[in-house]
């Protein structure tokens, strides 16, 4: 799993008797984190490294405007920290909040196709329920047609909100999905060869997970969902586009 850790130091505004923004002296420093799923390539003593969306990884903005609901107050944030890791290992607090340690990752490429490569600067080892596992790495491609069966891979995080009863291992999933390639392409755009839509059910947390052919062959990766009345459907980037990425970033040593 993928973790994305920003904070920001921030000023509150609110609109005064002439219309205008003035700070009413409230400040702080707001937190936000952000998870996403990804694929190991290759690991060697110099580190892991992960294929992954770009949007799981993409640095947020330096600065924001938070408006609140009644659109009389906002923030303006200014990024004061922003770190990317690997999950390594989880656990809770008393109070049910997930506690994570990270081993930190740089951003090595990413494209406009919502791909990016991220690398560790070592080894990664995963720790559950008392136990280590090493990463295991995919670095064959492979092809899919439509109608084909696919299977994908990632991690699911549910809201505070909605788990104050659950556990740690019943609030982070460890999801494995079966869904079918709808088109090959992307029908609105035919020139666009980078996308399959497959159906899949995908949730927050999905997003840069691998997708696998029946060989276990790596397919794609996940990258947003669309609701319609009768399915969920989901961009995937394809094995064409992850090969042209690596080819043109200069990391095509990482595939066989």
């Amino acid at each position: 799993m993928i973790m994305q850790t920003v904070q920001y130091e921030y000023v509150e505004e609110t609109i005064g008797p002439d219309g205008r923004w003035v700070q009413n002296g409230q400040k702080g420093v707001m937190l936000f984190e952000s998870y996403g799923s990804g694929v190991c390539l290759a690991q060697s003593a110099e580190g892991a490294y992960i294929l992954t969306a770009n949007h799981v990884v993409a640095p947020m903005e330096q600065t924001q405007t938070l408006p609140d609901l009644t659109g009389a107050m906002r923030r303006i944030l200014t990024k004061i920290s922003e770190n990317t890791g690997i999950v390594i290992s989880y656990s809770h607090d008393a109070e049910h909040n997930l506690i994570f340690e990270t081993v930190p990752a740089e951003i090595l490429a990413s494209n406009e196709h919502d791909i990016a490569l991220v690398r560790t600067s070592t080894p990664v080892a995963i720790h559950m329920g008392g136990r280590q596992f090493t990463l295991r790495t995919v670095n064959r491609t492979g092809s899919v047609s439509e109608g084909d069966t696919v299977f994908g891979i990632g991690y699911r995080i549910l809201p505070r909100v909605e788990s104050d009863y659950l556990n740690v291992n019943e609030r982070l999933i460890r999801s494995f999905d079966v869904g079918f390639v709808k088109s090959i392409g992307d029908p609105n755009e035919r020139s666009d060869d980078e996308i399959n839509y497959i159906s899949m059910n995908t949730q927050q947390g999905n997003s840069g997970g691998p997708v696998f052919n029946q060989n276990f062959e790596l397919v794609g990766l996940r990258a947003h969902v669309f609701f319609t009345r009768t399915s969920n459907i989901e961009d995937m980037i394809n094995a064409y586009a992850i090969r042209d990425f690596l080819q043109t970033s200069g990391y095509a040593r990482l595939l066989q």
